[in-house]
């Protein structure tokens, strides 16, 4: 009974294993797994990975000492660490989400060290040790033997709650960094061996889409460079806002310390070393002893909502029919632009904009409830949206810039990511931002 929920549970999503929701995205050099998520109390297992059962596999596959797993999920997971060897990685973020860019750039450059060199991350603590911090892990010398089959390459295992959007993600990423694949070749790779046809993307979100783009372009123009910022949003242009909606700046909480450590010293090479391009000396990081906050890509925060009282009109309200011509309704719609009352800034590139639309209908005995009609938002990275040189004006430098950023409601992210956004309440976004470095 257990083993055909599993099978109908994970129907849209291919797998190489007869019992576990397992697929080989890239089975040669690099070897790449995508799974869900392993669990080990009821009802998880009944649906999911057994854990045992994925440990068993691993072993009598490629030996114990030929895989590593990374888990993605911000949620947690229903699994000790101990029951895999502590031969597990977190790099974390919320369901439906693209990653914060550093998080890539560390996550590649583990994947890297250990596929050819053998060097495994710091594993994730059990739960009787502190949290781990967004700082990139030490990099330590793997020293085990392999007893099972010395000639096997190292394995890659990913996985987030479904195996699919996180999972993607980042098996995207490694392809375009380490196997020279463009972006739409990586995500139709996955497309193709993790869902079964007429299922649809594996990779569907398009924000999630998006930042597998920022990858090839890290990868092809920036020579692995990321250069972290903090971004102030100046203005946000809506276009055709309807009546109802607010309108939210969002983005990650970030420990200015972590987060410098991440990426802000400059390029993060193959081998999980980050370099200095000031002074070309290469350091290796290690975690610092004392406890941090929540690592980034685990906290999500909105820093802004914007009030009525910031919105400035720049076009007087249309009204337009919102039904068929048989019906005399009309939805009125405005042009504004929202300002901060005070400067807006994030500690990291990545930005988010997010629309909620509420009503209370009249009509109903709950007029008092406010029902939501409509939800959609959007990340972009500022770090590879601007126009200048170094994916920003003068960005690479650490100098600052300055760039613009749009989006159609077609291209937002809708409820978990998908296309179901509701009733259409703007026609588009544009959002002015400059960037100031770590020290402002």
């Amino acid at each position: 009974m257990a083993s055909l929920l599993r099978s109908l549970v994970s129907s849209p999503r291919l797998a190489h294993h007869p019992s576990l929701d397992l697929t080989y995205i890239s089975a040669s050099s690099p070897t790449i797994i995508a799974m869900s998520t392993p669990a080990t109390t009821f009802p998880y297992n009944t649906y999911r990975n057994p854990a045992s059962s994925v440990l068993e596999f691993l072993d009598a596959t490629h030996g114990r000492d030929n895989w590593w797993i990374w888990e993605l999920q911000a949620e947690g997971t229903d699994y000790d660490t101990a029951l895999f060897g502590g031969r597990v990685s977190s790099v974390r973020w919320p369901d439906h989400l693209p990653p914060p860019f550093a998080l890539v750039v560390r996550a590649v450059g583990e994947m890297g060290a250990w596929v050819k060199d053998g060097k495994t991350p710091t594993p994730t603590p059990t739960p009787t040790t502190p949290t781990p911090t967004s700082s990139p892990p030490s990099i330590v010398e793997h020293t085990g033997t392999n007893k099972h089959n010395p000639t096997k390459p190292r394995i890659i295992v990913l996985h987030c709650k479904a195996g699919k959007g996180r999972s993607g993600t980042l098996s995207c990423a490694y392809l375009i960094t380490h196997a020279t694949f463009s972006a739409p070749d990586a995500l139709a790779l996955f497309t193709r061996t993790r869902m079964r046809p007429g299922f649809g993307e594996g990779v569907s979100i398009p924000s999630q889409r998006r930042y597998v783009h920022y990858v090839e372009q890290w990868a092809r123009d920036h020579n692995h460079q990321y250069i972290e910022h903090r971004v102030r949003i100046h203005e946000v242009h809506v276009f055709g806002l309807r009546k109802g909606v607010v309108v939210a700046v969002r983005g990650w909480e970030d420990d200015d310390e972590s987060a410098a450590a991440a990426a802000a010293v400059g390029k993060l090479g193959r081998g999980g070393k980050c370099s200095d391009t000031d002074t070309g000396t290469t350091t290796t990081l290690s975690e610092p002893d004392r406890a941090k906050p929540k690592p980034l890509g685990e906290s999500l925060k909105i820093w802004h909502t914007f009030t009525d009282a910031e919105r400035r009109l720049t076009s007087p309200p249309s009204s337009s029919l919102s039904t068929p011509s048989s019906s005399s309704s009309t939805t009125t719609t405005i042009d504004c632009i929202l300002i901060p009352p005070t400067p807006l800034l994030l500690p990291t590139n990545d930005v988010n904009i997010a629309f909620k639309q509420t009503v209370s209908p009249s009509w109903s005995p709950l007029s008092s409830i406010a029902i939501t009609t409509a939800t959609a938002n959007v990340w972009f990275n500022a770090f590879f949206e601007g126009g200048g040189e170094g994916g920003i004006d003068g960005g690479d430098r650490g100098d600052g810039g300055s760039g613009v950023f749009e989006a159609l409601w077609e291209d937002m992210d809708g409820v978990k990511g998908t296309e179901m956004r509701g009733g259409r309440c703007v026609e588009r976004v544009r959002v002015v931002w400059s960037v100031e470095g770590r020290g402002a």
